[in-house]
C-alpha cells in the first residue's frame, strides 16, 4: 500500500480530552505508512463569533486533493456549520471521512462511545450498590445533543428502578466550574436534600464536591459524587472522582482502520459504538483509601508547570517587546526569526497572507498566495521572500511530510481578520497551550510591525508631498534647501554649481492652446533639467515656470549641464509633433560658498538667466520672417 496522507480536524488544542486522542493516533500511525496533517484552533467556547471565525479559518487549508482520508474529532468542533463544511468539501472530492465522538450523516463512518450506557451504569451503581434513591444530575447544557443525551440516560435510570423523575433535580453546570457552584449554592439554598450527584462529566463532578465541602457536607459520606471523562485532575482529587473512561485509544486506532479498509476497497459500517470502563472510587464510597503518592505527584506536576508558565510568560513579554520596538521591517521580522530558533520544534514555517503589511484585509479566509515569511529547520532559522500558492498548504509539502511524519497547522488571526498561519513539525503533544498563546503574540506583533511599516510610508509620502512638487515631481523650494544640505552636510564652503532655469513662452501657449499644455511644458522643462544634471544635482520648482538645479561644481560641469539640457530639448521639439517648441533660458553660477549664503548665487544665476531671456527676446524680433 502506497504512503497515505490523513487528515484531521479538531478544536481545543491543549484540552486533555484532545490531546489523549491526538497522542494515541500518533502512536499507532507510527506503524503504517501514513503521514498526518493536523488542522487545529483554539476551542470555540473561549471566543465571540469574529473570533472564531478568525479560529475556524484554518480548516480552509485543507487541501482535499492531497488528502487520501479524514478524521474530524466532531465532539470538538462546536459550530455545525463549520464542521458539515469541511465534510461537504470531502464528500465532493470523494475523501473519506470518520466523525470521532460525535457522529454526523455525512460521514463515511461515525467512531462513536457510549457515553448513555456509562451515565446509565454509574447512576444504577449508586442506587443498587449504595442505596441512593434522592439523585441529582448535573448536566451541560440544555439543547447541546451529549448534554441531553446524558440527562435522558439519568431518567432511564431512574425508570429502571422505580424512581420517579423530578425535573428540579437536574441543573445546568455548562461543562465548568462556576456554574456548576452556583446550581449547587442554589439547590442547597432551596433546602433540596439529596444524597448523590451524578455529573455529566469530571470538571462538575470536582466543582461539585468542592462546593459541597464549602457547605459542610462530606463527600461520600453526606453525597456521593460522580462524573464522566477520567481526567488526570479527577484521579488525584481528594477524594477521587468515581468515573467512566471512554475507550479514545482504541476508538482512534479504529479510525484509521477504517479509513484503511475504505482505501481497500472494504465495506465498513456507517456507526461503530465503543464501550467504557467505569471506575469506581472514594467519591462515591467505593474505595476508602485515599493515595497520598498520586496526590503529592499531581501537586508536583502543577508546581512545575505552573513555574514553567511564569518563565514563558516573561519570555513572551520580553519577545514582544524586543520586537515592536525594532525600527525597521526587516529588523523586526528577523528578530522574529531568531526567536523561532529557539523554538521547541526541528522544523517550522511561518506564512503570512501575500500583501498583509500592505493592509490587504481577509476575513475568514488565507489569500490565494501566501508569502513564506520564516522558515525553521533543525539547524537555522531565517526570514524569506518566498510566495507560493495557498493550495499547496505549504512549499514541498509532501516531502515536508516525509521528514516529519506529522505536521500540526494553527491559524494566525486577529478577530475574524487572518494574518496567516503557523506550521510545525508534531511529534509530541506538549506545550500545545504555549504554542497557542506563542501564536496569539505572534500574531500581535506582525500586526504592530504591519502598523509601523504603514506609518512609516504614510510619513515617507506626507514627507515628499511637503518637499516636492507635485506636477513635475521635483524637490519644491523646501525640499530643494533641505535636500542641498543633507547632501553637502559637514563641508565647510563647498563649490557649487547653480542652474537657473525658466520657461520661454509660457502665457502663449496658455493662451493659444489652453492649460494643459502649458503643465506639459514644465513637466517636460522638469525632465530636461533632471537629464542635463543627472543623479548628482539637486533640481526643484520654485514655482510657476521657474526652476532651480544645483551641484558640485568641476572643470566643464557648466557646458556640460547646458550642452545636455538644450540637447534634450531639442530632441523632444524635433519628434513631439507640438505645433509649438518648448524653450527655456538659463543662467549658471559656479562659485564656493556656504550653503546659508546660497541665496546670493541663485539670485546672480537668475541675473543671467534674465539677461538670456531677454537676449534670446531681441534674436526672435530681430530675425527675419
Amino acid at each position: 500500500m502506497k504512503k497515505r496522507i490523513i487528515g484531521v480536524c479538531f478544536s481545543g488544542t491543549g484540552e486533555e480530552y484532545q490531546l489523549k486522542i491526538v497522542k494515541a493516533l500518533g502512536e499507532y500511525v507510527s506503524g503504517f505508512d501514513i503521514h498526518l496533517l493536523y488542522y487545529a484552533c483554539l476551542d470555540n467556547k473561549y471566543g465571540s463569533k469574529a473570533h472564531d471565525d478568525g479560529e475556524y479559518s484554518v480548516f480552509s487549508l485543507i487541501d482535499y486533493d492531497l488528502i487520501d482520508g479524514l478524521i474530524i474529532i466532531s465532539e470538538s468542533i462546536k459550530n455545525l456549520t463549520v464542521r458539515k463544511k469541511i465534510i461537504q468539501g470531502a464528500n465532493e472530492k470523494n475523501v473519506p471521512v470518520v466523525c470521532f465522538d460525535s457522529p454526523d450523516d455525512g460521514a463515511d463512518c461515525n467512531v462513536v462511545f457510549d457515553d448513555c450506557g456509562a451515565i446509565e451504569s454509574i447512576t444504577e451503581h449508586l442506587i443498587k450498590v449504595h442505596g441512593c434513591r434522592s439523585i441529582n444530575f448535573m448536566a451541560g447544557q440544555h439543547g447541546q445533543l451529549v448534554s441531553d443525551r446524558r440527562v435522558q440516560s439519568y431518567k432511564d435510570a431512574l425508570d429502571k428502578n422505580g424512581i420517579p423523575y423530578e425535573p428540579e433535580r437536574v441543573g445546568e453546570g455548562g461543562w465548568w466550574a462556576l456554574r456548576t457552584k452556583q446550581v449547587v449554592d442554589k439547590w442547597l439554598e432551596d433546602g433540596m436534600v439529596f444524597d448523590a450527584l451524578v455529573c455529566a462529566n469530571d470538571n462538575m463532578a470536582m466543582a461539585a464536591a468542592d462546593e459541597l465541602y464549602n457547605h459542610g457536607l462530606r463527600v461520600p459520606e453526606d453525597v456521593r459524587v460522580t462524573g464522566i471523562d477520567d481526567l488526570y485532575a479527577s484521579s488525584c482529587f481528594i477524594p477521587r472522582i468515581a468515573t467512566a473512561r471512554f475507550k479514545h485509544e482504541e476508538g482512534i486506532r479504529t479510525a484509521v482502520d477504517v479509513l484503511r479498509d475504505i482505501w481497500a476497497g472494504k465495506a465498513v459500517d456507517k456507526t461503530i459504538v465503543l464501550g467504557n470502563d467505569l471506575k469506581f472510587a472514594e467519591s462515591c464510597g467505593c474505595v476508602g483509601n485515599e493515595d497520598i503518592k498520586r496526590v503529592n505527584g499531581y501537586a508536583f506536576d502543577l508546581s512545575y508547570k505552573n513555574e514553567l508558565i511564569k518563565i514563558f510568560d516573561k519570555h513572551m513579554i520580553r519577545f514582544t517587546n524586543n520586537v515592536t520596538t525594532k525600527q525597521t521591517f526587516e529588523e523586526a521580522v528577523d528578530l522574529i526569526a531568531h526567536y523561532c530558533k529557539r523554538a521547541w520544534t526541528r522544523e517550522m514555517w511561518l506564512c503570512v497572507n501575500d500583501g498583509f503589511f500592505d493592509g490587504e484585509v481577509y476575513q475568514g479566509e488565507f489569500a490565494d498566495v501566501m508569502q513564506l515569511l520564516i522558515k525553521k529547520d533543525p539547524y537555522d532559522s531565517a526570514r524569506t521572500d518566498m510566495k507560493f500558492m495557498r493550495q499547496q498548504t505549504l512549499p514541498g509539502i509532501e516531502e515536508a511530510l516525509e521528514d516529519n511524519k506529522s505536521i500540526l497547522l494553527m491559524p494566525l488571526h486577529i478577530r475574524e481578520n487572518t494574518t496567516g498561519y503557523i506550521a510545525r513539525e508534531f511529534t509530541s503533544t506538549e506545550a500545545l497551550d504555549e504554542w497557542y498563546i506563542f501564536s496569539m503574540n505572534l500574531c500581535g506583533m506582525l500586526d504592530v510591525i504591519k502598523t509601523h511599516r504603514q506609518l512609516r510610508n504614510v510619513n515617507k509620502r506626507l514627507e515628499n508631498m511637503y518637499v516636492h512638487d507635485s506636477m513635475t515631481g521635483l524637490f519644491n523650494r523646501r525640499g530643494f534647501f533641505k535636500e542641498l544640505s543633507e547632501r553637502f552636510s559637514g563641508r565647510e564652503a563647498p563649490e557649487l554649481l547653480v542652474v537657473s532655469a525658466d520657461l520661454d513662452g509660457l502665457k502663449d501657449i496658455n493662451d493659444l492652446y489652453g492649460h494643459s499644455e502649458g503643465d506639459r511644458a514644465i513637466e517636460t522643462i522638469a525632465l530636461a533639467l533632471r537629464y542635463a544634471g543627472g543623479d548628482d544635482f539637486v533640481c526643484a520648482r520654485f514655482g510657476g515656470d521657474e526652476f532651480i538645479s544645483a551641484g558640485s561644481f568641476t572643470q566643464g560641469a557648466a557646458v556640460s549641464f547646458e550642452e545636455r539640457f538644450d540637447d534634450y530639448l531639442e530632441r523632444f521639439n524635433e519628434s513631439s509633433g507640438l505645433p509649438y517648441r518648448i524653450e527655456a533660458s538659463i543662467g549658471i553660477v559656479g562659485d564656493r560658498c556656504r550653503l546659508e549664503n546660497i541665496d546670493s548665487i541663485i539670485s546672480i544665476a537668475d541675473e543671467r538667466m534674465y539677461l538670456r531671456k531677454n537676449e534670446r527676446k531681441q534674436y526672435k524680433r530681430q530675425k527675419p520672417r
